[in-house]
């Protein structure tokens, strides 16, 4: 067989081979899309009115199985313009609930406005920073031994369990949306060595009025001749505890 004879065989060969491959490919895209239109047609993509909302949020809300211990571990709620944090302070046997609101701000540099910010020269470390609050504590009748926290997305609020060595407490805590109110729930099963109900507390402790940089910067206050707000106090009006 002579060379050209030779090339027209391996020719055809080579014909016969992508002829066989277009048709196997072909044969996969068929099968493919046939594929995925029973697919589609078994799972229907659900719609928002479809969707269990409540059901699909519980499965994304923050659980802490034992209790932060610092603010920066803490669930949190809130309605944009004040909240809390609430977390653990092991050492004084009490659960804290750090208050905050947005608009408590020094005003030093504008003695007749609520913020100093926008007047010229004042500096947002120490003319206008946001400014603590403070803390309400629940403090329970026994110790505690550990406890549970869940952050609840769908209805903005906050559960818990104390475990202590006299019962457990349990609570829910939120911020109503329209209203500048905190709102905390609390039923407890601590008994007393006697058998009846033991008693738990609140305790209220007020902010530190300065300035949070000046805290943390003292050096740099000082520079500035920064002079912190006059310490909180408390008095008793009318029968009513106000600090």
């Amino acid at each position: 067989m002579n060379r050209s004879a030779s090339r027209s065989v391996t020719a055809e060969k080579n014909l016969k081979i992508v002829r066989r491959a277009r048709s196997t490919l072909l044969l996969f895209f068929i099968i493919t899309l046939a594929f995925s239109g029973f697919q589609a047609e078994a799972a229907p993509v659900l719609t928002e009115d479809q969707v269990d909302w409540p059901a699909f949020l519980a499965r994304q809300d923050p659980v802490w199985e034992e209790l932060p211990t610092q603010w920066n571990e803490g669930a949190f709620a809130g309605n944009g313009n004040m909240g809390f944090v609430v977390y653990a302070n092991l050492r004084e046997n009490r659960l804290v609930f750090h208050l905050g609101r947005a608009d408590v701000t020094d005003h030093r540099k504008a003695p007749d406005r609520k913020t100093s910010l926008g007047v010229p020269g004042a500096d947002v470390f120490f003319d206008f920073p946001r400014l603590d609050v403070g803390r309400i504590s629940l403090v329970p009748s026994g110790k505690i031994l550990g406890g549970t926290l869940r952050q609840d997305l769908w209805n903005a609020e906050i559960t818990g369990v104390l475990q202590t060595d006299c019962g457990k407490i349990r609570w829910r805590a939120l911020t109503l949306r329209d209203r500048m109110i905190h709102m905390i729930e609390v039923s407890s099963t601590e008994k007393a060595t006697s058998g009846k109900p033991a008693k738990w507390d609140w305790v209220w402790t007020p902010g530190n009025p300065a300035s949070p940089r000046a805290l943390a910067r003292p050096e740099a206050a000082k520079e500035n001749g920064y002079r912190p707000n006059p310490s909180p106090r408390g008095e008793t009006i009318g029968g009513v505890p106000v600090r």
